[in-house]
């Protein structure tokens, strides 16, 4: 048989042949269970299954996506597919460690994801066309962090900057820039105590320390300062300077606790000095100034208790002033003295109205309640007059009496 009838034999017997598989499976038996496939799962979830296998390949730099490539150097993508392209939900890798996982669109990232970059900085919210776009959360090696609106790729609207060292920055940003700052934040400032200007970095023991709120490079809100020298001031802060409620201690132990104003003690609050003495009541500019109690704790006044007017630090104008012993003066004051119209109790029952100058009684009447009982008995008692400071009826007995206040 010449070779061209050999193969025409050999062709017409290969169509009469049945085909099988290599385990010896027909035909038919292999079409049964494709179609029993058909009936029970759809051939899309099928088809879908396996391109979700099926993985692209895509040269760095460019936007086309192949069936093969070189895991070492093209980016390489599993999941859901379409039309050649990540389409749906899935994952892209660099072998350089850069990576997105989320929401895909015609080969673009597209949707909700996440995105690490070759230098694993995170970037984690939404997308659009493959470029960040809506809310973004980044966070990079460093400890920077922003929060905020994105829109092709650039920081775009409101957001706020999250600094390493626990401070933060609140702001407005157009096409990347931060073009308005509405609040900064700092746990920390320091104060040179020669310049008296705030700064981000300093040495607490040379430097005045703060803690608390900041906007614009200075304390503002809430915070806590504490000099080297043991200063400290723990309340509510305006551009740098104590402004409304709060404490402040210095470091001989005095402490005051109520409202500022401008940086000083102005209002109501509570003053504890070094000796032991106590002052509660108003301040102006930082000084005692309008209605208080003044208790003093040391020294000859021990135990006195001054309660009436104040102005710029003194006595000055209606008060009573009671002393440890029991004696009592009520009346008008002048530049912290009694001065002015008063009247002044003794413990043995003697009493002085009228006027006093510089603490002493100058002009009126003295009276003692007990004077009767006292000339029955052939006592001489103390009633009279004092005119220019001298008592008439028996100025040896006023020495006794009548003592500096």
């Amino acid at each position: 048989m010449s070779q061209g009838s050999k193969t025409r034999s050999g062709t017409s017997h290969l169509i009469k042949e049945k085909p099988t598989s290599r385990n010896g499976s027909s035909f038919p038996f292999l079409a049964l269970i494709l179609i029993v496939c058909w009936m029970m799962v759809p051939c899309h979830q099928v088809f879908s299954n396996e391109l979700k296998n099926l993985a692209l390949y895509q040269e760095t730099g460019t936007n086309e996506w192949e069936l093969q490539g070189d895991e070492d150097t093209h980016w390489v993508y599993r999941g859901e597919q379409q039309k050649g392209k990540p389409h749906g939900e899935g994952v892209a890798i660099h072998p350089l460690g850069a990576s997105y996982s989320g929401d895909w669109k015609d080969g673009l990232y597209h949707g909700k994801g996440i995105f690490k970059s070759l230098n694993h900085a995170s970037f984690q919210g939404q997308f659009r066309d493959g470029k960040k776009h809506g809310h973004i959360e980044f966070q990079d090696p460093s400890g920077n962090r922003f929060s905020g609106r994105f829109q092709n790729n650039r920081r775009n609207g409101p957001g706020i900057q999250f600094f390493p060292d626990g401070s933060s920055l609140k702001g407005i940003w157009e096409k990347g820039r931060l073009v308005e700052e509405l609040e900064f934040r700092n746990p920390q400032l320091f104060l040179d105590l020669k310049s008296r200007h705030w700064k981000k970095e300093g040495n607490p023991e040379k430097d005045g320390h703060y803690e608390g709120e900041i906007k614009d490079g200075k304390p503002e809100g809430r915070g806590s300062y504490h000099s080297p020298d043991g200063f400290s001031y723990d309340g509510t802060w305006k551009e740098g300077i104590r402004e409304g409620m709060g404490l402040l201690k210095w470091p001989d132990g005095s402490k005051y606790s109520g409202e500022f104003q401008k940086g000083k003690r102005h209002g109501r609050g509570k003053q504890i000095f070094k000796q032991g003495h106590v002052y509660v009541g108003d301040f102006v500019k930082g000084l005692r100034d309008g209605l208080g109690d003044f208790t003093y704790g040391s020294g000859s006044s021990k135990g006195d208790r001054y309660i009436g007017d104040y102005s710029k630090g003194r006595r000055h104008g209606e008060g009573t002033y009671l002393f440890s012993d029991g004696r009592k003066y009520v009346g008008q004051f002048q530049k912290g003295r009694q001065s002015g119209k008063g009247r002044f109790y003794w413990t043995n029952g003697v009493m002085f109205e009228g006027e006093f100058v510089n603490g002493k009684p100058w002009q009126g009447r003295i009276n003692d309640k007990y004077c009767e009982i006292l000339e029955l008995k052939g006592f001489s008692c103390h009633d009279g007059i004092v005119e220019n400071g001298v008592f008439k009826k028996d100025p040896g007995s006023l020495k006794s009496l009548v003592k500096k206040n």
